[in-house]
């Protein structure tokens, strides 16, 4: 099984697969190295922010950040993934397309407890039934999330 995915992703024989967007005499191919690389540093802003807002996930954002990266910056790419708190997490998502059980679990408890204080925090009952649609709907995702590398699951 080949798991070299074209650009941004994992090759076993050649390690990280870059687009190779500077190559590109046309500007435009610099235009959109520099656009995924804001994007990369606003998704790395919003993921720091989500660590303290409770709403606002964190690891959903350093994965979009680390996929921008991975096809504009191999120098901020691994900076993202050599994160001691989220690297390896990442870094098993980008190459295998799994999360540990342990991460999952601990994700989907955090997302609980903090959809749940928001809840009760907030007044507006318009605004308390949102925020349960938005879990059900965090939660349906996480839950279908696969614990296993790939290659076990076949």
């Amino acid at each position: 099984m080949n798991l070299c995915c074209g650009v941004g992703r994992y090759c076993p024989k050649k390690g990280y697969v870059y687009g190779g967007l500077e190559k590109q005499s046309d500007g435009v191919g610099m235009a959109l190295r520099w656009f995924l690389i804001v994007i990369g540093w606003l998704a790395v802003l919003l993921g720091f922010i989500g660590i303290f807002l409770p709403v606002l996930p964190t690891t959903p954002f350093l994965l979009l950040a680390a996929s921008c990266f991975a096809k504009s910056s191999p120098r901020f790419h691994r900076w993202v993934i050599s994160s001691p708190l989220f690297g390896p997490i990442i870094k098993d998502w980008q190459e295998h397309r799994f999360i540990e059980k342990k991460v999952k679990i601990w994700a989907i408890g955090v997302t609980i407890m903090t959809f749940a204080v928001s809840i009760y925090v907030v007044p507006v009952i318009a605004v308390k039934y949102f925020l349960v649609g938005m879990l059900l709907i965090c939660l349906f995702f996480m839950v279908r999330l696969p614990t296993q590398p790939l290659l076990k699951r076949e």
